[in-house]
């Protein structure tokens, strides 16, 4: 259920004189109308509202808020709104504070303002737009009338339109009713009244549960009262977060500590830094004047009301009240307002459903936005994760220029969320003369689809760190990962940098009252297009980034290219980590279900009829597409008729020049290249067979097709069938495994590839094999863990199919850190990793290093890091010769 509503945007802005506004009509096409002549807002304090004589502050907001134009406007929506019923939505578009504004524009009153009522007639409204100084009759009030909803729309530096949404958490409940006596403040010193029924002062937290009970929505309650510590853990993953208690220039007032009634402040830094960090949509604040700033309470501390402050720094939204508010009045809108929530109201529509708690009171509940695409539901839009690519990726040596299009290697494949979420920077040697740069972490990442990066890895960040409370372990706070387009802001490497990330950067400052917990620091991925990526200003932007004065800790470089070839955004990666001085790059792997990423299409048969040389037409193609990238009409490929014309006449000339020629087919067309692939296993003769194989054995999943292909058509090869060839030694340890894999592991080809000697770390997985269990499996033991090779040989056999976490629950076996590198990991990899000795959790990043530089410790854990990342190989590996 979603709400019908029509949205009137009105802009107010400072006039060119104190205490005068203007107040304009803006569109949802960005275009404005001109703004009547300034009003003044006279005295209009919120302050001012205690009075019981108010109607002349009334009439003040009502000539500010609705000058001619606004009213000509308004008057018209309202009248398509009695025509199609529904709910008119007003947007007040706030500007950002200005040093020595005379008052807070959205701390007044807007919900006072008197218009005609519902069963006004022509006349009435005629009256009203020639003057509304004079009460028209009947007439009702904005913050009253069904018909409308209010909202107070604030500007913010940060950019927060474009975060992304993500599956809706449970509604965190902080109830601190309980707290009294007295507490200190930045001002002074506060002191508040036990309650006298305690049973009533928590009655609105009861109230959530029941309006949210078989809803869609769900609770998670903080321990009663509620300590800072305790929402600071229970908002991670949220949906929402309601607090009822007390407010004090501008913080909340929560228990000292757990299971006492002492009251200390939680100052509104702190709580919209950990709101914002975790991405907590919207913020319920039951709590007197928590959207009342110094003008109401008097303060100088809090300039801003707390709901301002939340929703300037980036909070979706944020409910709170003006003026003062019992339990009584509490538990009533809190319960009606979740219960509008669960009926699938809009946000703005529950509350303006719920205000009746409130009628006979000078208490009125106000909501605050920051977001600018008018999306008020909870839960109901929810997009599907932009991330739904392969967490795939292989690591790939830079090497010389002649190596820029080699094949990946399927022993150095890594999942992209353990190397950067499970990876800690090596503590600073105070013998470096630059500990800080040295401590930086850097990856280039070839990324031909472009897809998002930032948010699976804040996910399973948010997943650690909850694990890690849940093992009664000193918390720490997660990792957070923000996004960088240098595209799009190229003048921002270095200065006003955190103004343009995605989601918005929070400086965690740290509350003087409280120690600050041990931090995994930030991680940013630096986004580029390939054909802009080698670019020296731009290599010179990323090695100003260690200078960065945020705990910065690793920079992940994602060189992407929509619409461009994947040779292209390879060799791109390349440049820009050898420019950077890193020895490799990563590449990511293709999408599950054989989606491509987008590359510049090209025509394989010219004009749409057979050629009488299909080999030469489409290499032709290729090279014309290489050098033009202009687009064509594609006309289907004949793969068979391909592979025949190569057997009949050598016309990509020997196994060597064939294999180049398809490895570059399959950068400029990999869904081209796959069915070519499969038609040259399936009917390419004599050692020229050994093109594609060569190819296909650098990825195991590539492998299984060419196998099927082969095997469905002229059979599998033996060795000697390529006689005079070199075989590597990679290709007959991925065809070994290969068979393993699809239980092809009987026959004479087996034999015939196992006598080719395929490396130790294969030979031990074939002992293996050939052990099996009761129910079929292979017989896995701890010994076989100890070996990081043997893991990752097992693992492409298909062969481990017991839980790695059974057979090593201490994390002790290098093998069992390979395995972990190479799959995406889960909730139960995160309690495996939560239970092991701190020397395991350090070497993952898990446990802080808060003590002097070990270089014997760092020696004892060295072999267990080589594991998360083994050395590449080095050029000229061993072959062998078949004569």
């Amino acid at each position: 259920m979603t709400d019908s509503t029509r949205d009137l945007a009105i802009r107010l802005d400072w006039g060119d004189t104190p205490r005068r506004v203007t107040a304009r009509v803006e569109g949802s096409d960005r275009r404005a109308l001109p703004p009547d002549a300034a009003a003044s807002v006279g005295r209009a304090l919120p302050g001012l509202w205690e009075s019981d004589d108010n109607d002349y502050l009334r009439a003040l907001l009502t000539k500010v808020l609705f000058p001619p134009g606004v009213r000509r406007r308004f008057r018209t929506e309202v009248e398509a709104l009695d025509r199609r019923g529904g709910t008119l939505r007003i947007r007040l578009r706030l500007p950002l504070p200005v040093d020595e504004q005379p008052l807070s524009l959205p701390e007044l009153r807007w919900e006072s303002v008197r218009v005609p009522g519902a069963d006004a007639g022509p006349g009435v409204w005629d009256a009203w737009v020639r003057d509304p100084s004079s009460a028209p009759a009947p007439y009702g009030e904005l913050g009253t009338d069904a018909r409308f909803t209010l909202v107070r729309e604030v500007e913010t530096p940060s950019v927060t339109d474009r975060r992304a949404d993500r599956p809706l958490g449970p509604v965190v409940i902080a109830d601190a009713t309980g707290v009294y006596g007295h507490v200190r403040t930045p001002t002074g010193t506060h002191e508040f009244p036990r309650p006298g029924d305690q049973d009533l002062a928590a009655a609105d937290s009861r109230l959530v549960e029941t309006a949210l009970d078989g809803s869609h929505l769900t609770v998670a309650r903080a321990q009663s009262p509620a300590t800072a510590d305790t929402i600071r853990q229970r908002l991670i993953g949220a949906g929402a977060f309601y607090f009822g208690g007390h407010h004090r220039e501008g913080g909340l007032v929560v228990a000292e500590r757990p299971g006492s009634a002492r009251g200390v402040l939680l100052d509104g830094e702190s709580l919209s830094r950990w709101l914002v960090d975790h991405e907590v949509p919207l913020a319920v604040l039951l709590a007197c004047e928590s959207a009342s700033g110094a003008a109401a309470t008097g303060s100088a501390s809090a300039p801003l009301s707390l709901a301002e402050r939340l929703a300037r720094d980036g909070v979706d939204h944020v409910v709170a009240v003006h003026g003062m508010v019992n339990h009584a009045q509490a538990a009533r809108f809190a319960g009606a307002f979740f219960a509008g929530l669960a009926q699938g109201h809009d946000i703005d529509v529950a509350l303006r459903r719920s205000a009746g708690a409130f009628v006979a009171t000078r208490a009125v509940p106000v909501l605050y936005t920051c977001r600018r695409d008018g999306d008020f539901s909870v839960g109901l839009r929810r997009r599907p994760r932009p991330s739904g690519l392969s967490t795939a990726a292989h690591r790939i040596a830079t090497g010389a220029d002649s190596q820029a299009t080699a094949a990946p290697d399927e022993r150095f494949r890594v999942s992209l969320e353990t190397r950067w979420c499970l990876t800690a920077p090596p503590p600073p040697d105070p013998a470096e003369p630059f500990p800080r740069a040295s401590s930086l972490l850097w990856d280039v990442l070839a990324d031909p689809s472009g897809g998002d990066l930032a948010q699976p890895l804040n996910d399973f960040e948010r997943t650690l760190h909850q694990t890690r409370l849940d093992a009664g372990l000193d918390p720490f706070e997660p990792r957070h990962w923000y996004v960088y387009d240098h595209d799009e802001h190229p003048d921002r490497a270095t200065a006003g940098l955190t103004a343009v990330l995605t989601p918005p950067y929070i400086r965690r400052h740290r509350s003087r009252n409280t120690p600050p917990p041990p931090d995994r620091g930030v991680g940013l991925v630096v986004r580029k297009r390939a054909r802009a990526a080698p670019d020296h200003g731009f290599i010179d932007d990323l090695r100003q980034l260690a200078n960065a004065e945020w705990d910065l800790r690793m920079v992940v470089v994602q060189i992407h290219g929509a619409g461009e070839r994947t040779d292209t955004v390879r060799e791109a990666a390349q440049e820009v980590a050898r420019d950077l001085g890193i020895g490799e790059y990563l590449l990511r792997a293709r999408t599950p279900g054989g989606i491509e990423e987008p590359t510049a299409p090209i025509l394989p048969v010219r004009s749409g009829t057979a050629s009488s040389e299909p080999a030469a037409e489409l290499w032709r193609t290729v090279t014309d597409a290489a050098s033009s990238l202009v687009a064509a009409a594609a006309a289907p490929l004949d793969a068979e008729a391909v592979v025949d014309d190569l057997n009949l006449t050598d016309r990509w000339g020997d196994v060597s020049q064939e294999t180049d020629r398809l490895r570059k087919l399959a950068l400029s067309w990999p869904a081209g290249y796959r069915k070519l692939s499969a038609a040259h296993a399936a009917r390419r003769v004599g050692p020229a067979r050994y093109a594609s194989l060569c190819l296909a054995a650098a990825d195991d999943a590539d492998l299984g097709r060419w196998l099927s292909a082969g095997s469905a058509g002229q059979g599998l090869p033996v060795p000697g069938s390529f006689r005079g060839l070199r075989l590597e030694s990679g290709v007959v340890d991925a065809f070994v495994l290969g068979l393993l894999r699809t239980g092809a592991d009987h026959d004479a080809v087996f034999a015939a590839w196992e006598r080719e000697g395929p490396s130790p770390a294969v030979r031990r997985a074939l002992e293996v094999a050939r052990v099996r269990s009761a129910d079929g499996a292979a017989h896995i033991t701890e010994a076989e863990l100890w070996d990081a090779d043997v893991a990752i040989a097992l693992d492409r056999a298909g062969l481990v199919r017991r839980d790695i976490r059974e057979l090593d629950p201490g994390g002790g076996c290098p093998g069992s850190w390979a395995l972990l590198a190479r799959r995406r990991p889960t909730e139960a990899d995160a309690r495996w990793l939560c239970g092991m000795k701190p020397a395991m959790r350090r070497l993952a990043g898990l446990e802080p290093d808060d003590g002097p530089y070990d270089h014997r410790h760092q020696r004892n854990l060295l072999e267990h890091r080589g594991a998360l990342r083994p050395l590449l190989p080095q050029p000229g590996g061993s072959t062998v010769l078949h004569g």
